[in-house]
């Protein structure tokens, strides 16, 4: 399921439209942020760039494709 972030912030990559919080049923958030670091180059090649940090975002997860310039998923700990 997918939520609109309560966030506010002019920097907001929710408002920006580049971002969305979700959980997938029968996985627990920290199962969904490591299936999306095990299979990296290939979120990349997608255009996926962050990934919230886990002990920020314990009951959802967050993902959102800002530029960072990195070759890596950046985890990001707002």
């Amino acid at each position: 399921s997918a939520y609109k972030s309560k966030r506010k912030g002019k920097l907001s990559q929710h408002r920006m439209g580049r971002a969305i919080d979700f959980n997938i049923s029968g996985m627990t958030c920290d199962e969904v942020r490591a299936e999306f670091l095990k299979n990296e180059k290939q979120w990349l090649e997608m255009g996926l760039t962050t990934i919230e940090d886990g002990a920020y975002a314990p009951t959802w997860v967050h993902i959102d494709i800002r530029y960072t310039g990195k070759n890596s998923i950046f985890v990001v700990k707002p």
